[in-house]
């Protein structure tokens, strides 16, 4: 059975059975799904103050990522894809962990195998322009106060207006969606993007009005950038 770890006890493991951290993160992900079918994974889950019910969520994922791909939480499986060797084991020992955290070793340690290819944007946080949204919201507020008894902010149109940013990171292809390799763009693992977006009234089929508001341009939390798209 596959298990999550803290560092503090990654020491009463075979190094064998201890899964390269780039590897680990991938089977981590996959397992956020149903947390329980990775003994301590709920342990990890709840340290980075996110409940069970939400840790599959694209927003909540980055912080319980993080720990396994920095190597601060390791993944001991009965048969690892790439288990840890014994110059990898010094290499840690002798950092002690820490030199994980600094971005560039930890680029070239726990992403050493892969470092561009097919992938996919991941959602990685959302940005609001809070100055250009206090005057949006300033302005909505001075129209709906011709509407009585109306509570502003209750409709899409008090947010008319208002601006955010969208930050995406290039990531790899799960397993599952392995099938998609072909067709997917290369792009360099990490590689960021920015979507800026504006709330507005727009058509949508899928209400009778055949209108709503949203966000503009559309993004999925998740997009698969194929070629010739």
């Amino acid at each position: 059975m596959n298990e999550v770890v803290p560092r503090s006890e990654i020491k009463r493991h075979q190094l064998a059975r201890i899964e390269n951290p780039y590897f680990a993160t991938l089977k981590v992900e996959r397992a956020l799904t149903q947390p329980s079918s990775v003994c301590g994974l709920p342990r990890l889950i709840s340290e980075c103050g996110i409940a069970l019910g939400d840790c599959h969520r694209e927003y909540h994922k980055r912080p319980i990522l993080e720990c396994t791909d920095r190597a601060d939480w390791f993944l001991v499986a009965d048969r690892p894809f790439k288990p840890l060797c014994d110059a990898d084991f010094v290499k840690y020992k002798v950092c002690g962990f820490r030199a994980l955290a600094c971005s560039k070793f930890h680029m070239a340690s726990a992403r050493m195998y892969l470092t561009s290819g097919p992938g996919r944007w991941v959602t990685k946080d959302i940005e609001y322009d809070t100055a250009t949204n206090a005057l949006s919201f300033a302005a909505n507020w001075l129209t709906s106060r011709g509407e009585e008894g109306r509570i502003f902010l209750a409709e899409g149109k008090d947010y008319a207006n208002t601006f955010r940013t969208v930050v995406q990171e290039w990531l790899p292809l799960l397993v599952e969606h392995q099938h998609l390799k072909a067709q997917s763009m290369s792009r360099s693992y990490g590689e960021v993007r920015r979507i800026r977006q504006q709330y507005v009234e727009g058509e949508d089929h899928w209400q009778i009005s055949g209108s709503s508001w949203h966000w503009r341009p559309v993004t999925m939390d998740i997009v698969y950038e194929l070629r010739g798209e």
